[in-house]
């Protein structure tokens, strides 16, 4: 899809009227200037049309959030600098006379788009096989799953570790903040957990204590993580040692 299509496919989702709103003087403002560059990022391809733009977190049995696939830095910057270059030359085209306070509004808008165009080459960490698809997110359930033949966990690890991929996917949390949490954490009467710093805590028999970066939340949680939550606190109490700590994560191995 060429830098103008994209341009006019970005108006028609923002219902701007482009021709009138540079006939009336009026270009584009700082944060219509950001939106585009953040639309222009999107790859319009059939891979694109594949995925689905959202899953509602916390609503879904698996909580993976499909987006559009982003093309490249070095595309979305030539992109982008189609789009400035066609907007400065529309704006002057439509022009009912010049003034000073016009030629300056236009020369603006072109260069707030230029600021958002990023890095013209290829980053040596921006690999597109970084990306999470949907196949990998169905091999993921595939060895996860209590059970499956290709689950390669022991029986008495399959529930733990499902939670733990579930609670890190659906909910967002970072692994230090899954490692950190308690049993009373969990809330399953609001469908809701608590992320909590502990750092340092005297409690903690692990050397090497996980910690959580981020300031205290609370989560929502769907009913598929809850009723796993449920099932594991349930199993957990049959592990040897788990009753020494509150920690909701407990490992399986003697002594």
């Amino acid at each position: 899809m060429n830098a103008v299509n994209v341009f006019y496919a970005f108006c028609r989702n923002y219902q701007i009227d482009l021709v009138a709103r540079f006939l009336a003087g009026k270009y584009l403002s700082v944060v219509e200037c950001e939106l585009l560059s953040n639309f222009a990022r999107q790859s319009f391809g059939a891979e694109a049309k594949r995925h689905q733009k959202v899953v509602e977190l916390g609503k879904v049995r698996r909580g993976f959030t499909y987006a559009l696939p982003s093309v490249a830095g070095p595309t979305h910057f030539k992109r982008l600098t189609h789009i400035a270059d066609f907007a400065e030359w529309l704006a002057k085209y439509l022009l009912s006379h010049v003034s000073q306070e016009r030629m300056g509004g236009i020369a603006e808008m072109h260069a707030q788009l230029l600021r958002h165009r990023g890095l013209a080459t290829q980053r040596k960490d921006d690999f597109k096989e970084a990306e999470f698809t949907r196949r990998h997110n169905q091999i993921l359930n595939e060895l996860i799953t209590p059970g499956a033949e290709r689950n390669p966990f022991r029986a008495d690890l399959q529930l733990r570790n499902l939670l733990l991929v579930e609670l890190l996917r659906q909910t967002g949390i970072r692994q230090g903040e899954a490692l950190s949490l308690q049993v009373r954490d969990i809330d399953q009467v609001k469908r809701q957990i608590t992320i909590r710093r502990r750092h340092d805590a005297k409690d903690d028999p692990r050397v090497n204590q996980p910690v959580a970066k981020t300031e205290g939340r609370t989560i929502p949680i769907g009913s598929y993580l809850t009723e796993i939550l449920v099932q594991y606190v349930s199993q957990r109490r049959t592990v040897p040692g788990a009753t020494k700590h509150r920690y909701l994560f407990v490992t399986h191995k003697s002594g």
